[in-house]
């Protein structure tokens, strides 16, 4: 059996040139894949290492070659938090050209990541995997995809299940007026860049956002916040290429700020955006605020993107409030993500040298 060389990739200075190879390697298995989660051009890819501040999270990224050739075969990225959630290692791609796959690619790119985890004292690899819909309730035994059937084998447990939704824009369809926001509230909304006199608020509500979906039996702890890392964030997206546009809610009897919701969408393929965040606190929920910001931001980012014409958006398919709002805004179920953890405290550690 030929031996496996996991090659370290250093983030600092990397370029699109010398990702692109490896990067090749996830075109090809997400292409193979059904149903495939979209995937950010390259550039953003490498805008994004670049402008995430290490302070919060860290990269690490690692590819094999295939022996017979040389060529790149399998490519694995991860990411090391470093504010909060210190005990975790999150996998964004672990990646095995398809016409090389079974040859221990994607054992030997999971060993590479178990072991940066374990030199860092984390005890969780956290990962996901994308399946269609009638792939299987969580926990199942036998359903799901090969990317499940990897990971269990490897020794991770189900902890989650997500449900992709998407909407699809109607460029002439009318925007509508949508749902007023109820009395003693008011909508304020900005592109991109936090206002100032913002940023210490939206901070405590990306700490209680953090723990606030159902986390079922994910070990994630509250996300820690501050101005500058709300300040780190908006730049980080904008250099990856990103456009967002925020709208959030504001009591009008407090001053306070008591939720928000967020759409993003890259300036050079912009016709595919994703919803990320909604968040109310609860002491203001039952007024129908969720629901308004987002039909709120909706209009607001149909002007601002006007080639946009998918949505895609996820959410802990036992969360049944935001499930609701979604499908009132258009939204449709169209894959499930299935979140499993690799607990390193109570696995031995053969995969070091697979």
């Amino acid at each position: 059996m030929t031996l496996l060389s996991v090659e370290p990739l250093e983030a600092a200075g990397l370029t699109e040139d010398a990702l692109r190879p490896w990067w090749d390697v996830v075109v090809a298995g997400y292409a193979a894949q059904h149903p495939a989660p979209p995937l950010d051009p390259l550039a953003e890819v490498v805008a994004g290492i670049a402008a995430t501040p290490p302070a919060y999270e860290r990269p690490v990224l690692a590819g094999v070659r295939d022996p017979a050739t040389g060529r790149p075969a399998g490519f694995a990225m991860a990411w090391l938090p470093q504010r909060d959630n210190t005990h975790c290692l999150k996998v964004e791609h672990l990646v095995v050209d398809p016409a090389v796959r079974r040859r221990g690619i994607g054992t030997a790119l999971l060993g590479r990541l178990v072991s940066a985890a374990r030199d860092d004292g984390r005890t969780v690899v956290l990962v996901e995997v994308t399946e269609p819909l009638d792939a299987g309730p969580l926990g199942v035994d036998g359903t799901g995809t090969a990317g499940t059937a990897f990971a269990r084998a490897a020794g991770a447990v189900d902890v989650a299940l997500d449900v992709q939704r998407t909407l699809e824009l109607d460029p002439a369809a009318p925007d509508g007026t949508g749902p007023a926001v109820a009395p003693g509230y008011e909508l304020l909304a900005w592109t991109d860049s936090t206002p100032a006199d913002l940023l210490d608020a939206m901070a405590v509500l990306h700490e209680r956002m953090s723990v606030d979906a159902p986390l079922e039996d994910m070990t994630l702890e509250e996300e820690v916040w501050d101005a500058d890392r709300v300040r780190a964030a908006d730049r980080a997206r904008v250099a990856g290429g990103r456009t967002t546009s925020t709208t959030a809610v504001r009591s009008t009897a407090g001053g306070d700020l008591v939720g928000y919701t967020v759409l993003t969408v890259s300036r050079t393929v912009p016709g595919v955006a994703y919803q990320d965040d909604t968040f109310v606190l609860s002491a203001h929920r039952g007024h129908g605020l969720g629901l308004a910001l987002k039909r709120a931001n909706q209009r607001r980012f149909r002007a601002l993107s006007p080639g946009t014409r998918t949505v895609h958006t996820w959410n802990a398919a036992v969360n049944r409030h935001m499930v609701a709002i979604n499908e009132a805004v258009g939204y449709r179920p169209t894959a499930q993500v299935r979140v499993l953890e690799l607990r390193l405290d109570a696995r031995p550690g053969h995969l070091e040298g697979a």
